[in-house]
């Protein structure tokens, strides 16, 4: 027997009377596995050919390969004829991912119609070290080293055990004729350059190298199942009523804390990758603070619960600020106060995990009002050299318009004496010469009042 019927046989997934859809496209893989389980196995089978009128008469020449296939070994065929590259274009997509989606729709269409079990597609060993090694390449994580699995959903695939090796003795044993897609050899596609230089390189160092690659990916997808069941275990316990608990959370083992994550990421907003599962890792450990995930969502965290807010827009302001008289601006709780010299030190170890700002109070020009960015604002760090435009630095920061309304600008009747989050103008920052100090912090929702109260006392023994 053949490791293509071998590997059919032992799927699990046909039984008697099973009723199938197989991708057939008319190439090596998708042949063997249409005669397989129509001839060889005696399965009920209806192939399905999409033509994506990409490669002109050889697009119709493998439509036509297809129906006589069909008819010699009087097989249901059911076709899609479909521009791709118009697909593409009205999705905003590549073609491959087109493609993918066009036949996939069509297969289950055809589930639907005639009512099958199955719908078989002819991923081999072979397609699995391809995609175990672009997804490497592209960075993923355990989930995505998982590969391609043998079912999801109503769709299986038989031959995720067989190599292309095999798939050609099947072909040639059985005398069957297939067609070959010459873009196969396009490496324009990552996929070919994978197929036609990655993996033959490493077969020269170890010679079974797909079949360890793809073997690879079996052992992480029995653990990530594992995993999985842990990390739904988890996510019952770390939910509280609007929200997580981050206690809980980082009670976790380090893997079970970043599949979390990465599930209170889509809930909340609907997008996960590395960059925003580190961030959210990264705000459970913080006292208070935010994260800016997509658009105008956001993540916080007070008093240990981590919870999703919306961020709005807001409308144009210039608000004064007086030292000691505390202000409502941007969704903040704006503080300020006059301290010496001989304190800072000391403030800065109390606020060393919350944002502030230290501005050298003698340099400041009349009154400080606190305002929306302007066109043409300029403004020149004290811990950057040069002079940069607000609009380039926001734009660098990757602040969101949303974003760019909520940063507070503080102004004298001169210049830019500050930006909050971007810091404090060259010719206003705090020096050794500096004798007192405004220190602008924000107060969120009363939790620093002991903080101020500490500050308080300092300055009664002082």
């Amino acid at each position: 027997m053949s490791r293509v019927e071998q590997a059919v046989r032992k799927s699990g997934f046909f039984k008697a009377g099973s009723r199938v859809i197989v991708g057939f496209s008319g190439g090596a893989d998708s042949t063997a596995l249409l005669h397989c389980l129509a001839v060889r196995c005696g399965v009920s089978v209806i192939a399905c050919h999409v033509n994506h009128l990409l490669r002109g008469e050889e697009s119709d020449r493998d439509e036509q390969a297809v129906r006589l296939f069909c008819r010699t070994y009087h097989i249901p065929l059911e076709i899609q004829r479909i521009d791709v590259a118009a697909v593409a274009r009205r999705e905003q997509c590549g073609l491959e991912e087109a493609g993918r989606m066009v036949r996939y729709r069509f297969f289950e269409k055809m589930r639907q119609t005639h009512q099958t079990d199955w719908i078989a597609t002819a991923h081999t060993l072979s397609d699995q070290a391809e995609t175990l090694l672009f997804r490497m390449a592209r960075g993923t994580g355990g989930k995505g080293l998982c590969g391609i699995p043998s079912r999801r959903g109503y769709i299986v695939r038989p031959l995720l055990t067989v190599s292309r090796t095999d798939i050609e003795s099947y072909c040639k044993q059985y005398a069957l004729p297939f067609v070959t897609d010459s873009s196969n050899q396009d490496c324009r596609y990552a996929r070919n350059q994978i197929r036609n230089a990655v993996l033959p390189a490493l077969a020269k160092i170890e010679p079974q190298a797909e079949r360890a690659i793809a073997r690879l990916a079996s052992i992480l997808s029995e653990e990530d199942a594992y995993l999985s069941e842990h990390t739904e275990q988890a996510m019952a316990e770390i939910a509280l009523d609007g929200g997580y608990s981050a206690q809980k959370l980082l009670s976790y083992p380090a893997a079970i804390q970043r599949r979390a994550a990465i599930q209170i990421l889509q809930k909340e907003c609907g997008h996960a990758d590395y960059a925003s599962c580190e961030a959210l890792l990264h705000l459970a450990n913080m006292y208070s603070g935010s994260i800016s995930v997509t658009g105008s969502t956001i993540l916080s965290i007070r008093r240990g619960k981590i919870f999703r807010e919306e961020q709005a827009v807001f409308p144009p302001f210039a608000v004064p600020l007086s030292v000691n008289k505390p202000v409502n601006i941007c969704g903040m709780h704006l503080c300020s106060q006059i301290i010496p010299q001989d304190m800072y030190a000391t403030y800065q170890k109390i606020y060393k995990n919350l944002l502030y700002l230290a501005l050298d109070y003698d340099t400041i020009k009349g009154k400080l009002v606190i305002r929306q960015k302007q066109d043409g604002d300029r403004f020149s760090p004290a811990h950057r050299k040069g002079t940069r435009t607000l609009k380039k630095l926001f734009a660098e920061a990757g602040l969101t318009a949303v974003q760019k309304s909520a940063v507070p600008v503080f102004c004298d009747e001169e210049r830019i004496v500050a930006v909050w989050g971007f810091g404090t103008e060259c010719n206003n920052a705090v020096t050794p010469k500096t004798r007192r100090i405004l220190l602008i912090y924000e107060d969120k929702m009363g939790e620093d009042k002991n903080e101020r109260g500490y500050f308080e006392g300092i300055a009664v023994r002082k």
